[in-house]
This record gives C-alpha cells, structure tokens and sequence, in this order.
C-alpha cells in the first residue's frame, strides 16, 4: 500500500493512505516514511507521514 500511496495523484487519498501506513507499521515502515517526507511528495503526504 505505501508505495501506492506516494504514486497516488489524490493528495486526499495519497495523504490517507500514508496515515495508515504510518498508524499501523511504524516500525517495518520506517525508511519508507523517511522517504516520504521527501519534498518532491505532495504536501499532504509529507504531514501524513510526519
């Protein structure tokens, strides 16, 4: 699901679906959300993942 997330050109739905990635595997996920704090993800994304 995360990768979907990040390709996701809905910045509600990309946004949600990073939520969940981040609520339900923190830990096994970690170096993704890093990845997606990058700046070329939408902003949504970004504080989603934060």
């Amino acid at each position: 699901m995360g990768e979907r997330a990040l390709s996701e050109p809905d910045p509600l739905i990309a946004a949600v679906m990073t939520g969940g990635v981040a609520r339900h595997d923190v830990a096994g996920r970690a170096a993704w959300l890093f990845g997606a704090l990058a700046s070329r993800h939408l902003p949504a994304v970004r504080a989603a993942a934060a």
